[in-house]
């Protein structure tokens, strides 16, 4: 039976292949997301073709270096697509690639020859590691207001499966490294040949259902057209009313004077998905909540200047709702071309003149 590792191998880097082409050519708004879900399977293809080759041809040294870093990414890259499905405005940052870091110390080990760290500790760290941030994830959007009841029930299913799959292979490779240390060897290993097998069936029920698109990856495959149309049907019905009882409620408190007032604290209180309350905003305004928010509290600092020209700019920055000077400055000037201090300089003089 453990004579069938290898040809699992190529089942599992076939099937991975096929699902890493097909996320990256499908035809979607959420592009993001369905490209960083074919860079994780593209990792396992090449993981298990370099697996296949290592039980064919234990010679081959390149691999011993290059499948343990390939995976330390497949976490990192599995938790930054499920927060890509999860957050609407979800885009790839700069600080996202800290979470290579640990892939690139397992590379210097290997190249450096020091192995001052277990490198099979830290491979098992970082599935457990990431099965939880994912899990994590999973039970935050159950609990979510910002999705429609069937999609945050669709999304919770795709992301308790991946936090499963991590899971079992955090389980998986520490009982496999147990063995090895108690003197078994890869080939031998029971527990490969079923989290090999566990790979195939759940990559291949990922094809056949994204295939046929069932109800469960509509939110994942719907097209930029089908996407606008059902805002637009949002916009039709609830738009103009939700921005009004925005509106009405920015006027009644002074939220906007409030600098650490979130987006989600208003949608709670208007009692609407913060998605809908931010499309609201993007498509009125024609600006993002934070922007809109910052409109507003620039156009408070005005105010404050003209009515209390004597108030000093730290007592001003504070009333509109700033907090730091430095914030302060850089959006008063993206919005007025000059800094609150030229401003008031500029009022003062008017006031002079007169």
């Amino acid at each position: 039976m453990l004579t069938l590792i290898p040809e699992l191998c190529v089942a599992l880097a076939f099937t991975s292949i096929l699902f890493a082409i097909h996320s990256f050519t499908r035809k979607t708004s959420n592009k993001t997301s369905l490209k960083i879900l074919g860079v994780a399977f593209a990792v396992i293809a090449t993981q298990s073709v370099i697996l296949f080759i290592q039980l064919d041809n234990g010679s081959f040294w390149s691999g011993y270096v290059l499948r343990p870093v390939l995976a330390m990414t497949i976490g990192p890259l599995l938790y930054l697509y499920s927060r890509s499905i999860t957050e609407p405005s979800f885009q790839i940052r700069n600080i996202y690639l800290t979470h290579a870091i640990p892939a690139l110390v397992v590379a210097f080990e290997f190249l450096s020859e020091n192995y001052i760290i277990n490198i099979d500790v830290m491979i098992i760290t970082s599935f457990a590691a990431y099965a939880l941030a994912t899990g994590r994830i999973a039970f935050k959007i159950d609990r979510s207001v910002d999705f429609p009841t069937k999609q945050k029930s669709e999304i919770s299913i795709v992301l308790k499966v991946i936090a499963s799959l991590l899971a079992i292979s955090t389980f998986s490779d520490l009982i496999i490294y147990m063995d090895i240390e108690a003197g078994g060897t890869l080939e031998e290993s029971g527990f490969l040949l079923a989290i090999i097998s566990i790979d195939i069936l759940t990559v291949g029920a990922a094809i056949i259902l994204s295939l046929r698109r069932p109800s469960l990856f509509n939110w994942q495959y719907a097209s930029v057209g089908t996407r606008e149309t059902s805002f637009n049907s949002l916009a039709e019905e609830e738009c103009k009313t939700l921005i009004t009882a925005f509106e009405r409620l920015i006027k009644s408190d002074n939220i906007h004077q409030r600098e650490h007032a979130s987006l989600g604290e208003i949608a709670r209180q208007l009692g609407v998905p913060r998605r809908h309350l931010s499309l609201s905003i993007n498509t009125v305004y024609g600006e993002s909540y934070s922007k809109r928010m910052n409109r507003l509290r620039v156009a408070e600092a005005k105010k404050l200047m003209q009515a209390n020209p004597e108030k000093t700019i730290t007592q001003i920055m504070y009333d509109a709702g700033f907090r730091t000077k430095s914030r302060f400055n850089s959006e008063f000037k993206s919005f007025e071309g000059q800094t609150p201090s030229q401003y008031k300089k500029s009022q003062a003089s008017k006031s002079a003149g007169r």
